[in-house]
């Protein structure tokens, strides 16, 4: 089931990729686990593979992403945390972030918003790595510190790399969190997360939901969620399908 679900996955994406209509909410895989969850790390490295080869790049062309925070863009648009883009440029870049110099992605993305697709929006992003790094510096509070050491990266004019402590209080750590829009990959979301959106072709994992902890009246909720996001077509996946058929017509079920 996993290799024909990435590889039905990877054909309908590859199908957005060549149109002249990019769209963010062409397709995703809609599951129970969230995206730190080993099943969709590992699902998600297989898409990107099939999609992008052995690249060691965190952001290419084409690539499918989520915003983890709200952010304002130029023309005053906000987009929602959860947002999902798909990038048409992507450029990697120092940006200077109250103060403190930071590896950063400066990209421009299609985005949904509202009825409609804005194109080529731009913006500035920091990958998890970076966001966990600052987020540790917590952890030199513990001891009683007033203070926590940030080791800051440049690179100078003749191309060489030069290590800097930067001391921060708590308060700045939090401060500059605050100012940092982390983002995960949008190939396999949680039910929840496309909650009030809409996706042409959703690619459901019936098993991977229905073997949640979850109680039986999450689990339907967390199905029908994903069914009733399709604007297209819909792709159900479960080892408890026995054949594959053309045309469903869904009865009408009452759960008791």
């Amino acid at each position: 089931q996993f290799s024909t679900l990435l590889d039905k996955f990877v054909e309908a994406y590859e199908l957005n990729i060549s149109s002249n209509l990019l769209s963010p909410t062409f397709t995703t895989i809609v599951n129970y686990n969230n995206t730190i969850h080993n099943f969709t790390k590992g699902l998600t490295k297989s898409i990107r593979q099939k999609l992008f080869g052995n690249t060691q790049k965190e952001i290419n062309v084409n690539e499918s992403i989520i915003l983890n925070k709200e952010i304002t863009v130029g023309d005053g648009i906000t987009l929602d945390k959860d947002t999902k883009l798909i990038v048409t440029e992507v450029q990697e870049i120092m940006s200077l972030v109250n103060g403190i110099s930071l590896p950063a992605f400066k990209i421009k993305a299609n985005v949904n918003f509202g009825s409609k697709i804005i194109r080529d929006v731009e913006l500035i992003v920091y990958s998890s790595n970076i966001i966990n790094k600052i987020k540790s510096l917590y952890s030199q509070f513990n001891d009683g510190n007033q203070t926590a050491i940030y080791n800051q990266t440049i690179i100078n004019e003749q191309g060489k790399s030069i290590t800097t402590d930067i001391s921060l209080s708590k308060a700045e750590v939090t401060e500059l969190l605050k100012n940092l829009t982390s983002f995960d990959y949008g190939y396999v979301v949680n039910a929840y997360k496309i909650q009030g959106s809409t996706v042409d072709y959703p690619f459901v994992h019936i098993d991977n939901i229905t073997n949640s902890p979850e109680d039986i009246l999450h689990i339907i909720s967390m199905i029908y969620t994903g069914i009733s996001r399709v604007s297209q077509g819909l792709y159900l996946f479960s080892d408890s399908f026995k054949e594959t058929v053309d045309n469903v017509t869904l009865p009408n079920i009452t759960f008791e």
